[in-house]
């Protein structure tokens, strides 16, 4: 991930991940860590650039759903960035767990 102005957008190992997700089935789970609300995932998560990403596979490729989730380390909570309205969402550990498929 590279970030600024408080944005995140993808990188050359994000867009592989993405691809690698999509040729074996699987949804994509990215984690950011910071304490700053203002910290966001780009809309490159879900817009063209994924596109993008998305058409340089063969054709009927999985396309892979992308959650993003937040931990702001000082407090130790979790938040869900929801697309639609683009912003956090207050979340819990085993709510995200069970979202990304796993522990945190």
């Amino acid at each position: 991930m590279k970030q600024t102005d408080g944005t995140v957008y993808f990188t050359d190992q994000l867009e592989a991940q993405a691809a690698g997700a999509a040729r074996s089935g699987r949804d994509m789970g990215v984690v950011m860590v910071s304490d700053s609300a203002a910290a966001r995932p780009s809309s490159e998560f879900w817009g063209g650039h994924k596109d993008d990403v998305m058409d340089a596979l063969p054709p009927g490729t999985h396309r892979p759903n992308v959650v993003v989730v937040r931990r702001a380390p000082t407090s130790g909570r979790w938040y869900i960035w929801d697309p639609w309205r683009e912003r956090w969402t207050t979340s819990t550990a085993d709510d995200v767990a069970q979202l990304l498929g796993g522990t945190v």
